[in-house]
């Protein structure tokens, strides 16, 4: 059990480092709502490369084509959010816009239904493997500051 642990753990921190790397390489993260930026945000995912879905859609698809970066589709899993992600990456590509939805299977694998619940499920699902190599591995996936401080203060209490 310890071992499928530390290999989800692993899966995830992969996960986070190569959505950073396709953030740095200026592709676009499309997410749902504005507290699934700033969690993301909270991973060390630059902000600035982070849009959220903004009504109405003809307006944000727009946007984003006027952008003319590449984008990552990240939006929830649940059934109302897989027909809007549906609807977007279909106008989206009809603009000419490369969408790449595998950062979003990624959530379906992980069994997590929301980009904002990532560290609940961390906490709840991988938190054995978590305390074991804390300090290893915090600082390479939170950015310093505030997130990283109350992870460490939950993991030291539990």
């Amino acid at each position: 059990m310890r071992r499928q642990k530390e290999g989800e753990f692993d899966k995830f921190i992969n996960w986070i480092e190569h959505l950073k790397n396709a953030s740095n390489e200026g592709k676009l993260i499309l997410v749902q709502g504005k507290r699934d930026k700033d969690k993301l945000a909270g991973f060390g995912i630059k902000s600035n490369a982070i849009e959220f879905f903004t009504k109405p859609e003809e307006r944000f698809i727009e946007k984003i084509t006027d952008l003319g970066k590449e984008c990552i589709l990240l939006f929830n899993v649940d059934k109302s959010s897989e027909k809007l992600a549906e609807r977007v990456k279909t106008e989206l590509r009809q603009q000419g816009v490369k969408v790449n939805t595998r950062f979003r299977k990624f959530l379906y694998v992980m069994e997590v239904k929301e980009v904002r619940a990532l560290l609940p499920y961390l906490e709840k699902h991988l938190a054995t493997s978590w305390r074991d190599r804390s300090e290893l591995v915090l600082p390479r996936i939170f950015k310093a500051g505030a997130s990283q401080k109350e992870l460490k203060k939950r993991l030291k209490t539990e």
